[in-house]
């Protein structure tokens, strides 16, 4: 009897994925079979970044972070539907599988700064049948995704994991490349292989092949990019604009490491003309600060900083969706520190209250009064298209129910019909109840500064339960139980304020 070599390609893969050995399999590719095509449902690359949290999870909508927070229940730029099979949601006793993969994929994420598509990521027996897949597959255990990145090849991102996988920043584990997407898997045992038309696997060592990332240049000294730009940020200022710079760097909520930092960075000077070498110095941070509207100290305004636009330097001049034309127009970057100061010490909870709250003000909107969000749009339902309401605004970013929540403040109010000084003085009385609340309970200022922080990401989510458990155990092991992505991110807000 002859073998069915309908199955062969099936049968290799089962012992490629179980027995990590390293083989090269030549798969058919999603052209060739269209049962091996992308999930329909999934979503496109623009939705996944720019959908935002709805009020009732998350009041505020601040930049990068209430954004981050609905895309990644899994982790800062994955949510567990990217993982579904075919509208099949991924078993409970896989979720740990599955959060395991998108961690990993989180660090791919970062270091090539862009959006990633999962086009197969767990398949439900019934799915795994239908695209002749291997019957011990790793997408059955929610181990496996099937990529593809915006802006890079597959040879690319096929070197960009090798290079992760061998500093030891990915799992070891199952890369496939095809003609239009990656497989990578967490099995943890190497295993390679190439799909059908690719005839070499990708030369991964910088050589003029054009197969390696394009970042990744022998020109470019990562490591010394990144202690470079640890003393020029303290030498030049530029830490107090950390998060404007990602954004102008990215376009879009990310909070890269020091090493994709660099390289988003070295990425930016290319484009501009700059010698690329990853490193924000005076030349750079010269160009930066025109682009970001920032004026050197001294040259106008209140707090040495200035912008020349009413409306912040993502709309500049045109007035944001459903805005009112009465609304207050944004103010120079800064300037509203000075007034934050001093409103946060009449508070008398000591010098890391005060830290906490000018360096949230500045990381939220570069510390500018009346600055609208990237992301604006009041317009009636019927005007909006099918856009989400999102309304963040000002210092501290209110958005609309947010600010209702506040102490005084009617129910049927805006933040933009606030007078200056309410728009400070309502959210820091706020900042200083909460901190006082977790100094009371037993926490050090360390501990309270996180919880304002935790308030502003997710009240409800993230807050209530640091306080209940600092309460029960301490504020050291209720710190522990927070996700490690808002702990990262959290912590390096500290430090950048000098707190930690």
């Amino acid at each position: 009897m002859l073998p069915d070599l309908r199955n062969l390609d099936t049968e290799l893969e089962e012992l490629l994925e179980f027995e990590g050995a390293d083989l090269e399999l030549l798969l058919e590719s999603p052209l060739e079979n269209p049962f091996l095509a992308a999930r329909e449902s999934e979503l496109e690359w623009e939705e996944l970044e720019t959908q935002p949290e709805s009020p009732a999870e998350n009041p505020f909508l601040a930049e990068g972070e209430a954004g981050a927070e609905f895309e990644g229940d899994l982790t800062a730029n994955f949510s567990l539907q990217e993982f579904a099979s075919r509208g099949t949601p991924v078993p409970s006793q896989y979720r740990a599988n599955v959060r395991r993969l998108a961690q990993n994929l989180q660090v791919l994420r970062d270091r090539l700064g862009a959006p990633i598509t999962v086009t197969s990521g767990y398949r439900s027996p019934t799915h795994n049948q239908q695209v002749r897949g291997a019957t011990r597959s790793q997408h059955l255990l929610a181990k496996a995704a099937d990529i593809q990145v915006k802006g890079y090849t597959p040879s690319q991102v096929y070197c960009a994991i090798e290079s992760l996988i061998r500093q030891g920043k990915m799992v070891q584990g199952g890369l496939g490349i095809y003609r239009t997407f990656v497989h990578y898997d967490i099995r943890g045992s190497r295993a390679r292989w190439k799909g059908s038309g690719i005839s070499a696997y990708p030369s991964c060592n910088g050589s003029s092949s054009g197969s390696s990332p394009p970042s990744a240049s022998p020109a470019f000294d990562v490591a010394r990019a990144v202690v470079r730009n640890r003393e020029w940020a303290r030498r030049l200022g530029w830490q107090a604009h950390y998060d404007e710079i990602v954004r102008l760097l990215h376009d879009r909520p990310f909070t890269p490491n020091e090493e994709a930092f660099a390289e988003l960075v070295y990425q930016w000077q290319r484009q501009n003309r700059l010698t690329p070498d990853g490193i924000i110095g005076p030349n750079t941070w010269a160009r930066m600060k025109a682009a970001l509207g920032i004026a050197s100290p001294g040259s106008s305004g209140s707090g040495g900083t200035a912008t020349a636009y009413p409306y912040g330097p993502k709309w500049r001049s045109q007035r944001p969706p459903g805005l009112p034309a009465t609304a207050r127009t944004a103010s120079q970057s800064g300037a509203a520190l000075p007034d934050i100061e001093r409103v946060a010490r009449q508070h008398n909870l000591g010098e890391t209250f005060v830290k906490t709250v000018k360096h949230l003000a500045t990381t939220e909107s570069g510390a500018m009064y009346a600055r609208p969000a990237n992301i604006f749009n009041v317009l009636p339902p019927s005007q909006r298209g099918g856009k989400p309401y999102i309304s963040a605004w000002g210092v501290f970013q209110f958005n609309r129910d947010a600010w209702r929540s506040l102490p005084g403040v009617a129910n049927t109010a805006f933040p933009w019909e606030s007078t200056p000084s309410e728009e400070i003085t309502r959210p820091i009385r706020r900042y200083a109840e909460l901190f006082a609340e977790v100094r009371r309970a037993g926490g050090t200022p360390i501990d309270a500064a996180r919880g304002i922080r935790l308030w502003h990401m997710q009240p409800n989510g993230l807050y209530k339960p640091y306080l209940r458990r600092g309460k029960q155990s301490g504020f050291s092991a209720a710190w522990q139980q927070v996700p490690a992505k808002y702990q990262a991110r959290i912590d390096r807000h500290l430090r950048n304020a000098g707190i930690l």
